[in-house]
């Protein structure tokens, strides 16, 4: 009997395990799912204004054509983002009227693109086709051209200004880019009597330009000789400074006398028991000699170690020993 009770449990444990199954693996379903859905979410929001661009490029062709595309491109954000979520808690009704927001919102913001570049296209035509172009009509296409593109530095009232007022917009451009290549263009489309007075100040204003930027490159490379000079003549300097002291006699390695150690260890009973412990060399002389005192270590007849200490005068052009003290 309690076989049978142990058995019953047993069993309804793995029933429990493998009902608890099935619900993580929807769990993860659904989290992969969701995770998948942002992706094509931030997918949709970056295609969104580069397919409103191209479209609003299209419009200014044909307005039919702009908005069949604005169209076309909110229905396929809508189908790419809700069909791979078929089948999911995601792809129920409130999700659906989330996407379609999007893809209506989308259509709204290409549509006003659209039109606002239809604007923009009927306003310049007008602009260009006009016989009779007064001061009160200059001023209302500048409005307008505010009005479409909302500043003075928008594309559009530039346009207009250019074509209506050419010398003000000659002057502003002046003004604003200097005398320039493109500025040089303009005044050839607009003011061609006014090119080659223009084009000779250019001309000028480039040459100063060119000769300043040269003159400019040889204060540097002066300035640049000037202070190698000035590192060589330090580096001299600290060289003849090294040898009036003498450190250019020692090692860099250990700060002996090269010529003085080997000397020593000569004459020592045991060569290897050498140590050495410090050099010490005083300036030049007046005769161009040094004296040089050597502290070291070595063993005694009786086996110890004795501290000792040699004297030598060394020359300070070969840095050999002259005599020993």
């Amino acid at each position: 009997m309690q076989n049978l009770n142990s058995s019953l449990v047993a069993n309804g444990n793995e029933n429990q395990t493998e009902t608890a199954t099935p619900s993580a693996g929807k769990k993860r379903s659904v989290t992969s799912s969701f995770v998948s859905w942002l992706k094509l979410v931030a997918v949709s929001i970056i295609l969104a204004p580069i397919a409103a661009a191209i479209i609003a490029v299209i419009s200014t062709f044909s307005a039919l054509v702009s908005y069949a595309l604005a169209a076309l491109f909110s229905a396929s954000m809508f189908f790419v983002i809700v069909r791979p979520l078929r089948g999911t808690l995601l792809a129920s009704r409130t999700a659906n009227i989330i996407y379609l927001v999007h893809a209506l919102v989308s259509f709204v913001l290409i549509a006003q693109f659209s039109e606002r570049n239809q604007l923009r296209q009927a306003l310049l035509e007008e602009v260009a086709q006009s016989t009779e172009v007064t001061d009160a009509k200059i001023e209302e296409w500048l409005v307008r051209a505010v009005e479409i593109d909302g500043g003075q530095e928008s594309d559009t009232y530039q346009a207009v200004f250019r074509v209506t007022r050419p010398d003000e917009y000659l002057d502003d451009l002046l003004e604003r880019s200097g005398l320039s290549e493109f500025y040089l263009k303009e005044v050839s489309a607009l003011a061609p009597e006014k090119w080659f007075a223009e084009k000779e100040r250019f001309d000028k204003a480039q040459a100063e330009k060119e000769a300043a930027r040269q003159r400019a490159l040889e204060v540097e490379a002066q300035a640049k000789e000037a202070e190698k000079q000035r590192e060589a003549a330090a580096k001299q300097a600290t060289e003849a400074e090294e040898r009036r002291k003498g450190f250019h006699c020692l090692s860099s390695w250990d700060g002996s006398h090269r010529e003085l150690k080997k000397a020593v260890k000569a004459a020592l009973r045991n060569p290897d028991s050498f140590e050495h412990i410090q050099t010490l060399i005083t300036p030049r002389t007046a005769n161009g000699q040094h004296r040089v005192t050597m502290e070291y270590r070595a063993q005694n007849g009786f086996g110890g170690m004795n501290v000792e200490y040699q004297v030598a005068m060394i020359s300070g052009d070969t840095c050999g020993i002259v005599s020993f003290h």
